[in-house]
């Protein structure tokens, strides 16, 4: 019995640590791209991925709602957030969703749904 609440608690940090890590990735990532913006430097093609990774372990963080962590709304309010941040708060398109604006919210998208599908295998798997 100590050995499988040892197990668990085992678990939980090495969660903690992974959305810690993808946070940091994802924050750094940000800060990368909006000064490349600034200074209109060529962006790293890897920072959306980035981006929606870190937003997808973010929305399974134990501060969000237990009925919010459900795959289809995690999704559903990311696929919004993205769109909103593209909208509203992305300088280097000026509030127009223009080609590369679309562009980046599918990369955002696929970097999302790459880290659920290998999430999904870890679990099915280990």
């Amino acid at each position: 019995m100590k050995f499988v609440k040892k197990l668990v608690k085992m678990r939980k940090i090495c969660q903690v640590l992974l959305v810690l890590a993808g946070l940091s990735l994802g924050i750094t990532s940000i800060g990368r791209t909006q000064q490349n913006a600034i200074e209109k430097l060529i962006p790293d093609p890897y920072d959306e991925w980035v981006a929606g990774s870190a937003g997808n372990l973010f929305l399974r963080g134990p501060w969000v709602a237990k009925s919010w962590r459900k795959p289809a709304v995690r999704l559903v309010v990311w696929s919004g957030l993205s769109a909103f941040y593209e909208k509203f708060l992305d300088r280097t398109h000026s509030g127009q969703i223009d080609g590369t604006a679309k562009l980046d919210w599918w990369q955002r998208e696929e970097g999302y749904l790459l880290t659920e599908a290998i999430i999904f295998i870890g679990k099915k798997v280990f």
